[in-house]
């Protein structure tokens, strides 16, 4: 009796153990989840803000370090798993876009080589990133970014001023339309002015842009197709007021400038 007692009470601290630890396991699977969210919503958002100081990069690149550490630790347990596996490759995509956040950048040259990889990041990471923020958390991404404080949708006039290269001083009017979406947004449209006069049908290219809000910064895509040529690049601009954003441009024909946006 006394055996069977003893044999008796060690399985149950046994089971007790496995149970425990599968327990515990299962909390802190839960809590990196969390973390990860968080960690997540920052490195969103700094990218798309772009203003971000060398002291917040570092952060945010410890941040995930931390993450990419810590999920190692749970490989035994959830490795085959399919979350395990989109939460690994979530982790990567941060990574990617953190890498492409360079404070040190100053030549153009170089500026262009970060702007090509931003656009792909732009168009492929950040949506598959702000998707899994929203499969982890349970709620839509767009409650993230709350503080929304313009309304896009609608008519506008996009004025660009070149400032480098051999069309510094020209001004270029296109005329958009924007559809906004929680804090996405795309706009297409035409160019109609340069330096204020209308040109012919023969010289016109079309403009689409496809951007996110964060806060009063607004920032997006660009292709422009023409009859002779393709170009892309990126705007960043802030809201002034409910009516008007100002900013600038930079794009892949090696021109940076002003960019002011209108409502009509």
């Amino acid at each position: 009796m006394k055996k069977f007692t003893k044999v008796s009470i060690v399985t149950f601290l046994l089971f007790y153990s496995v149970a425990a630890y599968s327990a515990w396991q299962t909390v802190a699977w839960e809590f990196f989840k969390s973390l990860l969210i968080d960690t997540a919503v920052e490195v969103v958002q700094s990218f798309v803000e772009g203003a971000i100081s060398e002291n917040e990069l570092s952060k945010l690149q410890t941040k995930v370090s931390t993450l990419e550490s810590r999920l190692s630790t749970f490989q035994a347990e959830y490795g085959n798993t399919s979350e395990f596996l989109s939460i690994h490759k979530t982790v990567l995509r941060l990574s990617k876009l953190l890498s492409s956040i360079d404070t040190r950048v100053t030549s153009l040259e170089n500026k262009m080589v970060l702007l090509e990889e931003r656009i792909k990041l732009l168009e492929n990471d950040v949506p598959y990133v702000k998707r899994q923020i929203t499969e982890y958390s349970g709620v839509s991404y767009s409650s993230f970014d709350a503080n929304r404080t313009v309304n896009l949708n609608g008519e506008w006039k996009l004025v660009d001023t070149v400032e480098t290269g051999k069309y510094k001083g020209l001004k270029i009017g296109f005329r958009m339309f924007f559809s906004q979406n929680g804090n996405s947004f795309f706009a297409e449209g035409e160019k109609l002015w340069e330096n204020n006069r209308k040109i012919p049908h023969s010289q016109r290219s079309s403009l689409s842009i496809t951007g996110m809000i964060n806060g009063n910064v607004v920032r997006g895509v660009f292709k422009e197709k023409g009859s002779r040529r393709e170009t892309s690049g990126e705007f960043i601009w802030t809201v002034q007021t409910k009516y008007t954003l100002v900013g600038h441009f930079i794009s892949t024909s090696n021109s940076i400038g002003a960019s002011k946006v209108i409502k009509q």
